[in-house]
């Protein structure tokens, strides 16, 4: 009950960018499109599943694209031009990464065991630097800008997810069902998605969430 719930849950920063509008920040578009793909992903595993046919080889085909999409978002938060372009590089060291382990490691079959938990690694240090990097550099309390609520969420979920695909992996090895695990980790993912959520909505009073009264110039709207 739990895991269809954060499905669901999925939807609450969409609706939060809704509510937001024209006001929305470049990062937080891409954090709503990240999660309008996750929902739309996890329906179409849920739909898999209930049509007795394998579903585990979808995570692999979108891994590279939500990964992207992270990278995207933190990079324009940086207060530096040189990080900035540093966690963009990432973006296409990883998609060679992925796709490398596709090829000759990988298993569609089964979870990921190499792509994914790379992926998890990599936005999990990116979110937990700039959660430290802008905290120690913004005028504003951190807890009323987006970056911080969302940088959070993103910490707390990619965590879970560097477990999670490993331990399933065995369970589904050892032919046990792990309700209780995945459970769990709907719990913890509905606590994600809703500091997310949080984050969107404080760019109602605190737009482009700039961590001093300029923007860096690759934050402006065009």
């Amino acid at each position: 009950m739990v895991a269809k719930l954060a499905i669901i849950a999925e939807l609450l920063p969409v609706i939060a960018a809704l509510v937001v509008g024209r006001r929305l920040s470049r990062p937080s578009r891409l954090v709503a499109v990240l999660f309008v793909l996750w929902f739309c992903e996890d329906l179409a595993t849920e739909l898999l599943f209930h049509l007795h046919h394998s579903n585990n080889w979808l995570p692999h085909l979108t891994m590279p694209f939500e990964a992207a999409l992270l990278l995207w978002a933190f990079s324009l938060w940086q207060d530096s031009e040189v990080t900035r372009r540093a966690i963009l590089l990432a973006v296409p060291i990883y998609v060679v990464v992925w796709l490398v382990l596709q090829l000759f490691v990988e298993s569609l079959d089964r979870l990921s065991q190499y792509a994914g938990p790379v992926s998890y690694l990599l936005v999990l240090g990116v979110a937990a630097f700039t959660l430290v990097s802008k905290s120690a550099r913004t005028t504003l309390p951190g807890w009323r800008q987006p970056w911080f609520w969302i940088s959070a969420g993103m910490i707390i979920d990619m965590g879970s997810q560097v477990a999670l695909n490993p331990i399933s992996n065995i369970l589904i090895a050892t032919h046990q069902r792990g309700f209780a695990l995945y459970q769990a980790y709907g719990a913890v993912s509905i606590l994600s998605y809703s500091l997310t959520t949080w984050g969107i909505l404080c760019e109602r009073r605190h737009p482009s969430s700039g961590g001093s009264s300029s923007l860096p110039p690759w934050q402006l709207e065009s």
